[in-house]
This record gives structure tokens, C-alpha cells and sequence, in this order.
């Protein structure tokens, strides 16, 4: 089954403690109160389980790339290109050590130490010295006292300060990588084999992985979209999944694992099971007991059919006769109801019993005994409640909605899958369905099922409920599912007698008694302040590791502070002990110091809470604030003998201000605090087109041709008030509806004899004049002056960005190049302006033929290039390149006119692939060129690929190829219909239709040469599903002619027989043409049915429900074996020509013959012998028993009018005789 659709739904999954990042991770290093940092190659990540902060500021001095990274709160410790730089969060200092690339930080007791090339340094205090290590590579890990390492020599040794050098063990394999855990070593070799030294290196690998890091206890690995987790101490082994998304990457700090998906960044932990193998004395295994013992005395006595747990001890059994209430704990049978052929039992917890016999469903109440509902399904095998009168029943393939008596089958979103058991969970409102493709989570909306999530891979059949998640269990594994998350023991484990859930755990039946139940997890509040920004007038500040009390400067206008607490905790706070207590969204709190006394914060979760105060203090004051009191003073005295002067120059001030605004070029506004405009200059209305009555008293407005940009207004004015100036360009539409370019400049202004008084100035410059030089100047060095497209430096910055692009999901791009064949000899007969003119009307043809997300270039005098980039190309196969320079050809292809004169264009193309072909732009474009030049020696109008090998690639198959296309495409291919007969009274029972491709001078070309093209390209499918509709549609006219005689059979090649949508083929053609579905016959090969026998059985068994009849062709040609005859539902056996053409001379040829037809017989199936050449042939096939003949001997394949004919002769021959 395809589950693309499963997938999509998966992109758009909401982690919690999700940090997203679509860069390379370098390395993870992580401190107290939940603070991790992600370093990347050229930039410091902070993340505090909910929001992230750039550390740009403490890597300033550093050199990029970032190599490695160590936390030692508070200090972090970074490799980089120039050295090993140690650096305060706190303080923001830093010293760097040597001037070599580090790779790798770790430490002991005595200090750090790092690798910088081969060599092993240790740092102790601030004194560097090279270790006496010959290391191998990266291979070596630090314990607290020394290093453990490989050497060049291939040994494991350990060094110490003490000690010195110690040998372990000379290695009898290549490792890549080397861990440690407490005293052991673990070794992975090249091969993937994870080798462990415990005092002596075992020979046995303990396991396979590609990926593998050391997290506590555990060896941690991940393949696909599985992780795998094995006890060192335990030797417990865990696999788990989540969401079910593919895992880019897996990295651990010293405080948790980190997984990528999709591109996001989340914390995971490896949580496991209480296993219990020592539960002698336990109430469940002494229930058990006892009823065990009461409930064989009584099956001793009568057969029982089902049983089933229903609570509180109790079950409900099932007999030839009657059903029983049994007490566990008391070991009695109470008669329940009467009831014969019981199959199954089944409990929901509104304490009613569901019983299934071998016609339906019966739904009682164990309270009062009484019959609820009947309903007529069949095959029911799980049910589960919705509501008080809503059920979900499930049967193998189908989902029932059961509600008060009546029964609605559920529109399912996917197809071809077993089910297996259905559950409902209130946990998180999901209807689980568990199948043979894994765990579903289905979406179950007015009755409908409108969406699904695949949550697991493992194929457990039954689900129960735990205390907090779902079961998922069988005898052969069990799993845990909870918050997308599921864990599966893989060992100690093996396969059981029984698994029972009981009283939300379950319980495991072997040689031994052992229970399983949910690991305890509780998760107390916790809170930390994790993060500060201060905001000054004009600059902003960081406090990566604030500490309390906090010490606000003077000058700070306004601070935020961050704060990080458990997932499920919700945080309140309040400014002092008075305030009502306010809900603190997104973690996060701005203040201003006036606000900022006692701040309390609380974290809450369940009924279990935690208390932050935070507390600010101003910066110690000196002694010298005397003398700056003295200074103020003497400021005062100062000011007052001048106030008299600056009061009488502010009129003067005054009124050249107005006239400064009166003869300004440059439009200028001013607005109070609130924006609103008090005053505008005439400039502004000779610019904009606005009056100023228009704009005074209103706030000023930025409009584009999609309305008013009302999101940079607000960040305009935000910026202003926070920084008091705002400058930048934008766009506008003036009152004329015109574009304009302006540079805007907006200045916070306060009075100096009343600050508390803000205006705002606004001037804005008109640039539009600028701008359009600019864009033509761009023009000029981006654009073909000829053509208007993109020029070769355009094209090239633009094929380096989409290889850059290129990943995993996408990793791929074509290139082709398009050469103007004869291009000199139109310019030279015709001259320059008619190349020109042509040049154009190529450059318009292809611009309105290709794909909008292409990129069309000129990027010679007559030579064309088409970039098809990654998303567009990646998971494209070469036929479609082929497809795409056949199109391009084909749209050149027209006659060119120009002044007058007619002249004939063709063109040639050169393709080739990235990184198949080349791994650089220039390099691509070199090999795209030389498939060029070999498609213009293979002659014009032609295409060809970039071959390594330089093999000559035939143009005829390429040619023929594209008219296949074309042909489907054109409807170039026809129905023949060669009769078949009985063969003792010769009457005409039906036709075989055979396709012919009719070729454009009208002759007819034989399937042979074009058919195994077809399969090779894929175009068989569509091309039988329009030959589907043609047999369909000549049925259906034959039908209203009242003809008799009109079953026509199809062949169906392997690949269409293999593909999902064949049966919906066959039944939307059924329905369109309105015709019985015995009227259709498909011809399917022994090749195709036995490539995967079961997957054809179920194909068949959906083609018979539509009731259409399934032929066998070239039986005895293939390798299908009796069994699978036996189990096909085949109608008709097609005898295979080279039996036949032989049958008169041949006695091997008779007997197998005969044999066939034998066998035909006793299985029950009609058998029809095609390449009947002659009388002699059809006598003895009819002889032999043969009941119906096909050949050249009664008729060659007919087109459809002489079919009809023969159908209206064999009509009137009837009509004649009756």
C-alpha cells in the first residue's frame, strides 16, 4: 500500500521542545535549568526548551567554521578554525589557546583536553602541553582520571598523569568509532559490528548499528525511522519510533539526546518498562491461579468456544449452548443467557457483551441480561466504544459504525490492508487501528473518517489500555505507544505461550510468569530564569546566564526576561504581593525598571507548583556622586542665566523651522507621540499627490498594490519609539495610483524645556528616479538585450544556487542546452534583424511552452539554456528529460515568417544530469555542451544525453520512443479483434482484441516492435487503459445493435497486472460504458502471476468481485505451479501457440496437449487454443476436448467494422436457421 498521503500528514506535525534548523548541527553541549547550546558551522544557538537566542555576540572573535564544543557552566569552551577559545556566558570574555583547527573538546579531573590535527592537547589552569599520544584518527574518549585511545598501531591503550601509558588490547579489526561507560570500551568496526572491552575485548559483536553514541547506560543508535537502545548494565533492548518520521541525525549533550526530523530539532528520552520475572507472591498471578484451575475443571466438562475478560476478575465464557459469567476470584460459573454457535465474545466498559455467531452480532447487557441490538454483520473481530451509543467494529478489511441497531460502513482512506483490532482512546480522543503495516491513529469526524496518521511500524495485533498510553501486543512482541512515541521490548523477550492484558498491564505466559507495566514518570515543576535582553537608547544587550539579583544600569529603557519550565507546566506572575496574579504567555516578560520591584513568577503543574522571585538592584554607586550633585548644580545656576536668552532665540528657532519646511525639496512631516501628523510641507503633496489636509491629524500610511501595508506602519513606528530613529527605503503607491521609491527617515524629537513632550519628524526623499536607473543598470548585467531573458551570468548564479540547494529529499537538477540549427546561414541570407527577430520569437516560444519554475537563459549568439531545478526534477526518471527536448524540439519546430518570407527552424539539445554527470556548474554545463555537439553530428533537430562512456546512443530508439508518446498521447493505436469459436458447432463466442499501431502514411505496424518499448518506458499502462476503454466502448455499441457474441478479452502485461489502480481501471470502465463486467475478459501471463503469487491472488479475488473473467494466456510456457492453479480464481486457460503448431507431427506436442486440457477439466476451468493454422489442427483440439479454437484458420484480427459485420452475419445465419 502507498502511504504518501500518510506522510504529508506527517509534515505538518507540532513538536513540543522542538528547535528547528535547516543548517548542518555541529555539535550539542547543554548546562543547568535546561539551557542547550547548538553550535552550527558559522554561528552559536542557545535554546531553553522553548525559545532560542543567537550568541552571536560571544563568538565575535572567534574564526569559522565552528568545530566542536564543551559546556562547563558557566563557561563554554568552542573549537573553531584559529584554536580553542574559552568563553563566559556571563561576562562575555574569552581566551583562545593555539591557532589550529580543534575537533573535538573533552575533559577529566585535571583539565581539558582536545584534539587540534593529530595531536592531543591538555589544558590545565591556563597551561597547554602536547599529550605523548600517537592517535589514530578521532579515536579516543576521556574518563575522569586519563584517555582511553586507539592507536596508529591499531591498540586500545589508556594514558594517565599517574600511570603513563597502558595497553589493553591490539585490535583484530579497523574501528571508526570509540566509546565510553564507566570502565568498559565500546568499538564499532567499518562493517557496522559494535564490539565491547570489559578487561577483555569479546570476539563477538554484540549488535549492527550505523549510528551509535553512549547516553547513561545506554548504547543509542538509529537506522530509518527506528532508534535502538541497549542496557550495558540491564542488557535490556529497547526499539522505538517517533511519529513515525525518518531520522536525519541523532546527536547527545552531557544532559540529553537530540533528534532531527524533517529538519526540527527535539529533546527524546529513551523512557523503558517495569519488567517483573519475580511475581510469585502477586495478586495478578494468584488470580490467575485460581482461576485457572476452577476454569479447566469446568472446561473438562464441556467444550468452550470463547472467553473474555470483562472486569473486577470476571470472564465471560462461551459453550455449544450457553454463555457463563465466571468469577476469577471465586472460581464459580453463573449462567449468563442461551446461546448457540458462539464464535467470539467481546466486552465494552458501559458493562455490555457482545456476542458473534456465524450470521452476525448481538449486543446484551450484562446487568439485566437483555438482548439490545442485533446486527448482520459478519467476520466481526474486535469492537470498541465511542460514546454511550456509538461502537466501531472491525472486521479484516472494513470499519462498522454501530449505533442503536443500525450499522454504517466507514469510507476507509486507504486500501489492501489487514486489520487487525480497533480501539478508542479518551487519552487523546484517537481511534487506533493496529494492522499488518503497523499502529494507525484514524480521524474520526460526523461520522467519517477524514484523515490518518501511521504511528508505528510494528505489527502487534491486539490493543489494550495502559494506565497512561495503549498496549500493542502479541506472542510474538509487545510495545507501549503514548504521545506519538512508542517503545517495543526487543529483549529480554521471547515469544510466548500468552500475553493477557490485565488491569492495564500485561502479563506474559511462558515457562515463567513475568508482568510488564508503564516505567513511573512524574515530572515536577521547574523553573529557571534562563534568559535577559536589555534595551538601552541606543543599543540592546544579552545575558546569557543571568544570575540573581538582577543589576539594571540607569540607562536601560526596558528589559525582557525569558523563563524555562516543564512541558505541561502553565506559568503565572505578578509584580508584587497586592497585584492579581496574570497568566505569562510565551514564557517570556518585558518591564520597564519602574515595573521592577518584587517580581514572582510560579509554575504549575497538576496540583504541584514551583515559586521564582526575582529581584533587581542598581550598580554600586562610587564616591564621586558628591561632585557630580556639585556639577548639576552649578548646571542649574547656569541654565537660569540663560533661560532668558534661549527665550527669546526659540521664536527666531521657530520661525526658521517653518521656513525650512516651506523650502525643502524632501517631503517632511511632523506627528506627536501617537503618530498622528500635526503639520506637512507642500513638498509632501508635490511628491505623494496628497493634500495636506488629507494627512494632518491622521497617521501617515504606506499603500502597495495589494492595499495598505499596514505591518511595516507598525514596525516603523515601533522601531521609532524604541530606538527614537527609523531610516530605510520602501515602495508606495502616490494618489495617481504611481509607484513610488522613497527614503524614509523618521527622528524621535523631544523638547528641551519640557522632555516629556515626543513629536516625530518623517522626511522622505524621492528616489524613483534612482531606482529606475538602477533596475536598467541591472538589466544591462543580467539580461540579453535581445530577448529580454536572463543572460549566461545570470543563468550560472542561478544554476550555483540550485545545486547548492540539492539534499537529500531533493538531490538532483537537469540541464539542457538549445542550438538554433543553421542560425549563420539565416543571418547571413536574411541579415541581422531577421536573426534578431527570430532569436525573439524562439526565446517567446519556449517562454510560453516550458514550466514556470524553469529557468530560461540566452547564453550565446544562437544557443538557449533551461535549468529544471531540484523540486521540479528530483524523482523524475529519463523519460521525462526525454519527453521535456522532444516538447522543446517540437515547439521550435514551426515555420518562421518575417518579412514575408517563410523559413524552416529546427533546433538541436544537449542534456545532462546533476551529480550523475558533473558536481559543479561549469563542469555541467561542459558535459551539456558535448551532448550538444553530439546530437548536431548525429544530425539536426535531434537530442541527446551526456554519456561517461561515450557510448553511441541509437537516435532510432530515442525517436521512437518520443512518437510512443505522442502516439498515446494522439489515440494513433487501434483495436483488432481476432474471433473465437466453438469448437464442435464453429458458432463465434467472442473476440480477442490485439493492438495495431496505425502510422501516419496508413500503414499498420505489428505489436512486436512496439510493445516491449512500452514496457521499457512504462507507457503500457496508459496505453491499456485507453485500449480498456476502447473494448469497452465497442461492447457497449455492439450490446445496442443487439448482437450476441460480444465478449472481447484484453492483455494485461505484468507491470499494469502489478499496479495499485487496475481494479478501479477495469470498474470506472464497467460504469462508464454501461456495460456486464462478464462481457470483459483479461488475459494475464503466468510471468506476471507468479512474480508475487499472494499479492495476485488478491488482485484476482477483487477483479472476480467485479465479475469480470480471468484468462490464463501462454499456459504451459511459464513456471505457475498446480497449487496456485488450484487457488487462482482462473475462468479460462489459454494453450500457448507452440504447443499447437506442432500438435500433428509432434507426439510430445499431443500428449502435452491433452494433459493440459485433462487437467483443465478437473479443475473445473474452460480452455481455449490459440494459432489454430489448419483443419487437421482443429480436429484434433476438438478431439482432445478443446472447447474453444482461435486462429488464422477461422480469422485474422479484424478492425472493428468488418468485427461487426461478421457478428451481424453470424446474427442473420442464426435468425436463418431458427
Amino acid at each position: 500500500m502507498k502511504l504518501w498521503h500518510s506522510l504529508l500528514l506527517c509534515l505538518v506535525i507540532l513538536c513540543n521542545s522542538v528547535f528547528a534548523s535547516q543548517r548542518t548541527t555541529q555539535a550539542i553541549a547543554s548546562q543547568a535549568n535546561n539551557q542547550h547550546w547548538f553550535l552550527y558551522a558559522d554561528d552559536l544557538i542557545k535554546f531553553d526548551g522553548h525559545n532560542e537566542f543567537n550568541a552571536q555576540q560571544l563568538t565575535h572573535d572567534l574564526t569559522a567554521p565552528f568545530l566542536s564544543i564543551l559546556s562547563q557552566a558557566p563557561f563554554l569552551w568552542v573549537g573553531h578554525q584559529n584554536g580553542l577559545t574559552k568563553i563566559n556566558t556571563v561576562t562575555g570574555e574569552t581566551r583562545t589557546w593555539l591557532q589550529t583547527p580543534v575537533t573535538k573538546i573533552s575533559q577529566t579531573n585535571n583539565g581539558i583536553i582536545f584534539q587540534s590535527n593529530e595531536r592531543l592537547y591538555q589544558l590545565v589552569n591556563t597551561t597547554l602541553s602536547v599529550l605523548p599520544i600517537d592517535l589514530k584518527q578521532q579515536l579516543w574518549q576521556t574518563s575522569p582520571k586519563g584517555v582511553v585511545y586507539v592507536s596508529e598501531d591499531n591498540a586500545l591503550m589508556r594514558w594517565d598523569m599517574m600511570s603513563g601509558k597502558q595497553h589493553f588490547a591490539t585490535l583484530p579489526f579497523d574501528a571508526d568509532t570509540l566509546l565510553l561507560h564507566q570502565d568498559k570500551v565500546i568499538l564499532k568496526s567499518l562493517t557496522g559490528e559494535i564490539f565491547l572491552f570489559d578487561k577483555t575485548l569479546q570476539t563477538q559483536p554484540l549488535f549492527s548499528a550505523d549510528n551509535l553514541v553512549v547516553f547513561d547506560s545506554k548504547l543509542v543508535s538509529f537506522k530509518g525511522s527506528f532508534i535502538n537502545s541497549y542496557n550495558l548494565n540491564t542488557q535490556t533492548q529497547y526499539q522505538y519510533q517517533v511519529n513515525n518520521l525518518p531520522i536525519d541525525d541523532l546527536k547527545v549533550s552531557n544532559q540529553s539526546i537530540w533528534l532531527s526530523q524533517l529538519g526540527q530539532w527535539r529533546k527524546f528520552q529513551p523512557t523503558q518498562l517495569n519488567l517483573q520475572t519475580d511475581i510469585e507472591n502477586s495478586e495478578e498471578l494468584k488470580l490467575y491461579q485460581i482461576g485457572m484451575r476452577a476454569f479447566q475443571q469446568f472446561a473438562k466438562s464441556q467444550p468452550v468456544n470463547a472467553v473474555r475478560y470483562i472486569d473486577g476478575g470476571r470472564w465471560a465464557v462461551a459453550t455449544e449452548q450457553q454463555i457463563f459469567i465466571f468469577s476469577g476470584e471465586k472460581g464459580s460459573f453463573t449462567p449468563f443467557i442461551d446461546k448457540q454457535n458462539t464464535q467470539a465474545l467481546y466486552f465494552t466498559h458501559d458493562g455490555n457483551l457482545w456476542v458473534r455467531d456465524n450470521s452476525g452480532l448481538s449486543q446484551f447487557d450484562i446487568g439485566s441480561k437483555t438482548l439490545l441490538h442485533r446486527y448482520d454483520i459478519e467476520s466481526i473481530h474486535s469492537i470498541t466504544q465511542l460514546s454511550d451509543n456509538q461502537f466501531i467494529a472491525s472486521t479484516t478489511n472494513a470499519l462498522w459504525l454501530l449505533e442503536q441497531g443500525s450499522a454504517q460502513k466507514l469510507s476507509l482512506p486507504f486500501k489492501s490492508l489487514t486489520f487487525h483490532d480497533v480501539l478508542y482512546t479518551e487519552y487523546n480522543n484517537t481511534l487506533l487501528l493496529s494492522t499488518e503495516s503497523g499502529l494507525f491513529a484514524l480521524t474520526l469526524v460526523n461520522k467519517q473518517i477524514t484523515g490518518f496518521i501511521q504511528r508505528n511500524q510494528f505489527a502487534g495485533k491486539y490493543l489494550a489500555h495502559a494506565e497512561e498510553g495503549i498496549w500493542q501486543f502479541d506472542k510474538q512482541g509487545i510495545a507501549h505507544y503514548k504521545n506519538r512515541v512508542t517503545k517495543r521490548l526487543i529483549a529480554p523477550f521471547q515469544a510466548q505461550r500468552q500475553v493477557l492484558s490485565f488491569r492495564q498491564k500485561l502479563m506474559l505466559l511462558n515457562d515463567s510468569f513475568s508482568l510488564i507495566a508503564e516505567q513511573a514518570h512524574v515530572q515536577s515543576p521547574t523553573l529557571a530564569l534562563s534568559h535577559v535582553r536589555y534595551h538601552y537608547r541606543d543599543k540592546i544587550t544579552e545575558s546569557f546566564s543571568p544570575k540573581l539579583p538582577l543589576t539594571i544600569e540607569a540607562d536601560v529603557k526596558r528589559f525582557s526576561l525569558w523563563f524555562n519550565t516543564c512541558e505541561t507546566c502553565q506559568l503565572s506572575y505578578r509584580l508584587s504581593e497586592d497585584a492579581p496574579w496574570r497568566l505569562l504567555e510565551n514564557n517570556k516578560l518585558t518591564l520597564t525598571p519602574t515595573e521592577m520591584s518584587a517580581l514572582e513568577v510560579v509554575a504549575s503543574s497538576q496540583s504541584m507548583s514551583k515559586t521564582l522571585t526575582v529581584t533587581a538592584s542598581k550598580p554600586k554607586q562610587v564616591w564621586w556622586h558628591w561632585v557630580l550633585a556639585l556639577v548639576m548644580s552649578a548646571g542649574c545656576v547656569y541654565w537660569l542665566l540663560n533661560k532668558q536668552l534661549r527665550t527669546s532665540k526659540s521664536k527666531l528657532t521657530e520661525h526658521f523651522s517653518d521656513m525650512l519646511m516651506t523650502h525643502s525639496k524632501d517631503a517632511i512631516w511632523l506627528a506627536d507621540e501617537h503618530f498622528n501628523v500635526l503639520k506637512v510641507n507642500q513638498a509632501y503633496s508635490d511628491i505623494t499627490g496628497y493634500s495636506a489636509d488629507a494627512l494632518v491629524g491622521h497617521k501617515p500610511k504606506i499603500y502597495t498594490e495589494q492595499g495598505r501595508d499596514r505591518r511595516l506602519e507598525q514596525h516603523i513606528v515601533a522601531e521609532s519609539q524604541l530606538n527614537d530613529y527609523w531610516t530605510g527605503e520602501i515602495w508606495t503607491l502616490g494618489a495617481n495610483h504611481q509607484k513610488l521609491a522613497l527614503d524614509v527617515t523618521v527622528t524621535k524629537l523631544t523638547h528641551e524645556d519640557h522632555p516629556s513632550e515626543v513629536f516625530y519628524l518623517g522626511v522622505l526623499t524621492n528616489i524613483s528616479e534612482r531606482k529606475a536607473n538602477e533596475k536598467a543598470l541591472l538589466n544591462l548585467s543580467t539580461r540579453d538585450s535581445i530577448t529580454g531573458l536572463a543572460n549566461r551570468t545570470l543563468f550560472i548564479e542561478s544554476l550555483n544556487q540550485a545545486i547548492a540547494s540539492c539534499n537529500k529529499a531533493f538531490p538532483s537538477l537537469l540541464l539542457v542546452l538549445i542550438d538554433i540549427d543553421h542560425f549563420r546561414k539565416i543571418n547571413d541570407l536574411m541579415g541581422h534583424e531577421s536573426g534578431d527577430a527570430l532569436l525573439k520569437e524562439v526565446a517567446n516560444r519556449l517562454s510560453q511552452h516550458l514550466d514556470k519554475g524553469f529557468t530560461l537563459a540566452r547564453v550565446s549568439s544562437d544557443e538557449f539554456a533551461v535549468l529544471i531545478p531540484p523540486y521540479l526534477f528530483s524523482g523524475m526518471t529519463i523519460f521525462f528529460a526525454k519527453k521535456l527536448a522532444d516538447d522543446i524540439l517540437k515547439c521550435i519546430n514551426h515555420p518562421f515568417t518575417h518579412q514575408g518570407v517563410e523559413t524552416s527552424v529546427s533546433a538541436s539539445c544537449g542534456l545532462a544530469i546533476y551529480p550523475d554527470d558533473a558536481i559543479d556548474s561549469e563542469h555541467l554545463i561542459r558535459c551539456a555542451d558535448s551532448a550538444l555537439d553530439h546530437a548536431k553530428h548525429k544530425g539536426n533537430n535531434s537530442y541527446q544525453f551526456f554519456d561517461k562512456q561515450r557510448h553511441q546512443l541509437d537516435p532510432t530508439i530515442l525517436s521512437r520512443e518520443s512518437a510512443l508518446l505522442r502516439a498515446i498521447d494522439d489515440k494513433q493505436f487501434k483495436l483488432f479483434y481476432q474471433p473465437k469459436y466453438q469448437a464442435e458447432s464453429r458458432k463465434l463466442v467472442g473476440f480477442e482484441g490485439l493492438v495495431r499501431w496505425q502510422q501516419d502514411d496508413g500503414s499498420i505496424e505489428s505489436p512486436a516492435n512496439f510493445i516491449p518499448f512500452a514496457e521499457e518506458c512504462s507507457a503500457i499502462i496508459p496505453m491499456t487503459n485507453y485500449l480498456l476503454d476502447v473494448a469497452c466502448k465497442q461492447i457497449s455499441h455492439w450490446r445496442m445493435m443487439g448482437l450476441s457474441g460480444n465478449h472481447v478479452a484484453i492483455n494485461i502485461s505484468a507491470k499494469h497486472f502489478e499496479s495499485d489502480f487496475l481494479v478501479d481501471t477495469v470498474r470506472e470502465c464497467l460504469l462508464r460504458h454501461h456495460i456486464p463486467a462478464h462481457c470483459l475478459e483479461l488475459e494475464i501471463t503466468e510471468s506476471a502471476m507468479m512474480t508475487d503469487p499472494e499479492q495476485a491472488l488478491k488482485i484476482m479475488h477483487r477483479l472476480k468481485a467485479l465479475g469480470v473473467t480471468i484468462a490464463l494466456d501462454d499456459f504451459g510456457t511459464g513456471h505457475s505451479s498446480l497449487g496456485y492453479l488450484k487457488r487462482f480464481p482462473i475462468d479460462i486457460l489459454k494453450i500457448d501457440r507452440s504447443f499447437i503448431m506442432d500438435i500433428e507431427q509432434s507426439d510430445q506436442d499431443r500428449n502435452i496437449t491433452a494433459t493440459i486440457i485433462r487437467l483443465a477439466k478437473y479443475l473445473n476451468i474452460n480452455v481455449v487454443a490459440e494459432g489454430v493454422e489448419n483443419e487437421r489442427q482443429a480436429y484434433l483440439l476438438n478431439v482432445m476436448g478443446c472447447g474453444i479454437l482461435q486462429g488464422y484458420y477461422f480469422s485474422k484480427p479484424l478492425p472493428a467494422d468488418k468485427a461487426t459485420q461478421l457478428l451481424e452475419s453470424e446474427l442473420e445465419e442464426t435468425a436463418t436457421l431458427n
